[in-house]
């Protein structure tokens, strides 16, 4: 900003307000701009870490002076540019949900002209627990009901009941921890899923060690309950613990692509899934309603997983890696007096696998609770397992025949024996 080359005066140039990026030099022909009243400014380049989109609507609700903050918006690298003298101290800027709501954010520290000012979340270190039994610690990002999307390398926090009303949108690889005692609902409008991970970007959900951590999202018309939205293909879920319920919209799957989108990847590595499609031509994970013939893959390594409508996803039944063949259900009815629907936990140490002749190998059961009072594994066809179940007052030895007819999309209890 000033004279063009050659021009004998730059002119004046006065910053009251506004974001205003000068590209190349940072100040204009003739040094530094100035305030109304004529004191210099600098330019503090304000980082907005984990909002997404174009044209953020920002605020600059309080200051040391005034600053005129109408129609404020970040560029693409997500940034404002405010022009403040050198004594301007700590601030806060707000950027806009998309409820219209504003979200204010303090920085860490005391802004420096000509330096990036980076605002966060507030972030607290949580523990959660892995498929193994052991745990481990992050710092995580609590999650409201006013929250819109799941930023790639951050890790999130349920931490109580959340209900939003709204798609939560998955941009990038992020993490979402559900705390013990936690619930997370979400729901998505028409076209969109609960929770929407779009081709590309990747959810992977944990709990705590206490395994009673809840999220129930559900699609809107033509979505899925996580994945994709109307047309959109789903990205990677990947399920780690916690109780997951998936309900699709009309069109949708449980887990995977919206009407027309492709099925993505979802893995079930423990806890216990729920998945549902809401209308009939739509598996309960995999493909939308159309989706063509890239259902997606389906792997299930641990837990319990109730495919409510079929016992199978798009393209038969899920598989225990990439390469192996499909797994068959296995639905073990440990009380035959709980209602559909009615969930029961099950304690890390009520649930064993017994290590004889019938070895199970590495299938997680960690955190699973009863549906129904029932449990849903997805075992290898023809071979033979023995577990033992506690459902809190009695202890229950199962018997799995290594028979193919053992092994169907509705199994029934097999040989279940109180001790």
């Amino acid at each position: 900003i000033g004279s063009g080359s050659g021009g004998a005066y730059s002119g004046k140039f006065v910053v009251k307000g506004g974001s205003v990026l000068l590209a190349n030099s940072g100040k204009c022909r003739d040094g530094y701009p100035q305030n109304g009243d004529g004191t210099q400014v600098y330019c503090v380049t304000n980082q907005f870490a984990y909002i997404v989109g174009k044209g953020v609507a920002v605020r600059f609700p309080s200051a040391p002076f005034a600053y005129g903050d109408k129609d404020i918006f970040t560029d693409d690298a997500k940034q404002v540019y405010l022009w403040l003298p050198k004594t301007a101290g700590t601030y806060t800027i707000a950027y806009e949900n998309k409820d219209g709501t504003f979200k204010e954010l303090t920085p860490e520290s005391v802004p420096v002209p000509g330096t990036v000012n980076v605002f966060k979340d507030p972030q607290t270190t949580v523990t959660y627990a892995k498929p193994d039994g052991t745990s481990a610690a992050t710092k995580a990002i609590p999650v409201d009901a006013n929250r819109t999307e799941l930023l790639g390398g951050n890790w999130y926090i349920v931490t109580n009941v959340v209900s939003m009303s709204q798609s939560l949108e998955v941009v990038g690889s992020a993490n979402l921890i559900l705390a013990d005692g936690a619930k997370l609902t979400a729901t998505g409008g028409s076209g969109h899923a609960g929770i929407e991970v779009a081709d590309g970007n990747a959810l992977t959900i944990w709990d705590q060690d206490g395994h009673t951590g809840k999220l129930d999202a559900t699609g809107g018309s033509n979505g899925a309950g996580i994945g994709g939205g109307n047309g959109v293909t789903n990205g990677t879920v990947t399920i780690n613990g916690g109780t997951v319920m998936a309900q699709g919209g009309a069109g949708g799957p449980g887990i995977g692509g919206g009407k027309l989108g492709a099925g993505g990847t979802v893995t079930a590595n423990g806890g216990t899934v729920v998945a549902k499609a809401a209308g009939i031509g739509t598996w309960d994970v995999g493909s939308g309603w159309g989706g063509g013939e890239d259902v997606g893959e389906f792997i299930v390594v641990g837990g319990s997983v109730h495919l409510a409508n079929s016992g199978k996803c798009r393209d038969g039944y899920p598989q225990k890696t990439e390469d192996t063949a499909s797994l068959r259900l296995i639905t073990v009815t440990v009380n035959t007096n709980a209602a559909e629907g009615v969930l029961s936990p099950v304690t890390v140490s009520d649930i064993e696998f017994l290590k004889d002749a019938y070895k199970l190998g590495d299938y997680n059961t960690k955190g699973v609770q009863l549906i129904g009072g029932k449990l849903y594994f997805y075992l290898e066809k023809n071979r033979a397992y023995a577990f033992k179940v506690n459902d809190g007052e009695i202890d229950y030895y199962v018997l799995v025949p290594a028979s193919e007819d053992a092994y169907s999309a509705m199994a029934t209890c097999l040989d279940t024996h109180p001790m």
